[in-house]
């Protein structure tokens, strides 16, 4: 038989089976591209993974791109990548350290500094934790006897001038005996250099997206915020409980709906920017425990991953639609339920739009956080561990600069799941700042229920003038 006819005889057979592709046989595939990363720098890299399974390469490309997309893989070139950077570090290392050929390093050293804890340690013996794993450690002190001189020397042309005084006693001194046991930091075994992998492969994954908008200045003078603080993905309440049902589902409708409703409200051809701050209990737990960041267990509906991943996906949906208005800063604001969460949920968009120039990730570390735009100056923070009447205070302190560039200073807060605001004016001769609590589309849990707390389902959405400052203000309903 010709060749050619039985490559297409072999082609057509492929392309039979991989239609009635399995659910075993995915997982299967799915598995294997888990534990086998593909170097795409190889010719034609799919083909193997095809003939082991018998599908198309093209159906083992979907499935890569899909777990890829997903967070569940990472690319061969990702994973060396670090293991280099690590590497090439660990061989700086040696020269400091009694390193094992099995790659255990010993630490042994006597300093005068006192050490009491593994911070101490680690400075004391300049361990990069970037590098090692500190397995075991311990300390012994003994006293030391050394001359009590002072000297006052100086050195020019390796001649000493000056003096040393000797008191003619001796000095007893705590000297602090260390010995530390280390290993290598491995890919296999680390979720640190996991996480590092990961986030270099979405970098490296990110889509170059150029800022093309043709902005006239005289016509687009405007920030449009969108604020849905406090949505509490993964929260749970049963209607015959608490009065309403609500679950991750629920949650997302009502997101995706305020979004469109405060989006049909405003004139988009005015709008230069948009601010989106998230975080502010997004998410509803903060770990797979059910706990907020606090360690209180509330009640969820969704398993933590679950609701992780689902917060992913809204919000790379919903920044994806804001950019196509206008450019989008996203400014990261931990709460007390997803304090941690909300910052992993950060990094991973801050990979994600790495190379989106439309697109501003904020995602310091910071509990408040600040904003620019004309004259508004806008401070973010949750409200959970400030007096409310400090926050001006607050502002004016951390950022003296733009509090002196600003004449109209707001501070939003989430947290208390109710529309209020409060105007504060220090002294007459100085210009106030307003508060601003803003509301929440989450239903009362059965706790809040108990409690007594209720409040409209509502979000909001501000437009602000480079030279007006605030110029419009819209609610939705849901």
């Amino acid at each position: 038989m010709d060749i050619s006819i039985s490559i297409v005889i072999f082609a057509l057979n492929i392309s039979q089976m991989s239609n009635v592709v399995s659910e075993q046989l995915r997982k299967e595939i799915d598995t294997y591209l888990i534990n086998n990363p593909i170097d795409r720098n190889q010719d034609h890299p799919y083909a193997p993974v095809a003939l082991i399974f018998s599908v198309e390469p093209e159906y083992v490309r979907n499935r890569f791109r899909k777990l890829r997309k997903k967070g569940s893989i990472v690319s061969k070139e990702a994973v060396e990548n670090i293991v280099t950077k690590v590497a090439a570090k660990l061989e700086i290392e040696k020269g400091r350290f009694s390193v094992k050929e099995n790659g255990n390093a010993e630490v042994n050293l006597v300093t005068p500094k006192r050490i009491k804890t593994e911070k101490d340690l680690i400075e004391a013996a300049e361990i990069d934790l970037n590098i090692w794993n500190i397995v075991s450690w311990e300390i012994g002190t003994w006293e030391g006897y050394r001359a009590d001189k002072q000297k006052d020397l100086e050195w020019h042309g390796g001649k000493a001038t000056g003096f040393v005084k000797d008191s003619g006693k001796i000095v007893t001194e705590t000297l602090y005996r260390v010995n530390i046991k280390l290993s290598p930091r491995k890919i296999g075994n680390d979720i640190g250099l996991q996480k590092e992998a990961v986030i270099a492969e979405l970098k490296a994954y990110s889509p170059i997206i150029k800022n093309n908008f043709n902005i006239e200045p005289e016509q687009r003078t405007c920030l449009l915020e969108i604020a849905t603080f406090d949505l509490h993905l993964g929260s749970l309440s049963w209607g015959k409980e608490s009065g309403e049902n609500y679950d991750i589902e629920i949650a997302e409708r009502r997101f995706k709906k305020s979004v469109q409703d405060l989006l049909k409200r405003v004139n988009l051809s005015q709008v230069e920017r948009i601010l989106f701050p998230i975080g502010n209990d997004l998410m509803n737990i903060d770990n797979k425990n059910n706990m907020t960041v606090n360690g209180t267990v509330v009640d969820t509906d969704v398993r933590f991953i679950k609701m992780l991943k689902v917060a992913r996906r809204i919000m790379i949906e919903t920044i994806d639609e804001l950019s196509m208005i206008a450019p989008v800063d996203v400014v990261v604001v931990p709460g007390n339920h997803d304090g941690t969460v909300s910052l992993v949920l950060g990094e991973i968009l801050d990979a994600w739009y790495h190379n989106n120039e439309k697109v501003t990730i904020n995602n310091s570390p910071r509990t408040r956080k600040y904003y620019e735009y004309g004259i508004v100056g806008i401070q973010f923070t949750h409200g959970d561990n400030e007096a409310h009447h400090d926050l001006g205070l607050i502002f004016a302190n951390e950022q003296k600069d733009l509090w002196a560039r600003t004449s109209q200073r707001f501070a939003q807060l989430g947290h208390f799941h109710k529309n209020k605001k409060i105007n504060y004016v220090s002294v007459d001769e100085f210009q106030g700042f307003q508060v601003q609590i803003l509301p929440t589309l989450s239903s009362a849990t059965a706790w809040a229920d108990k409690k007594g707390y209720s409040s409209l389902k509502q979000a909001k959405a501000f437009l602000f003038d480079r030279v007006d400052g605030l110029i419009g203000e819209f609610t939705t309903t849901a």
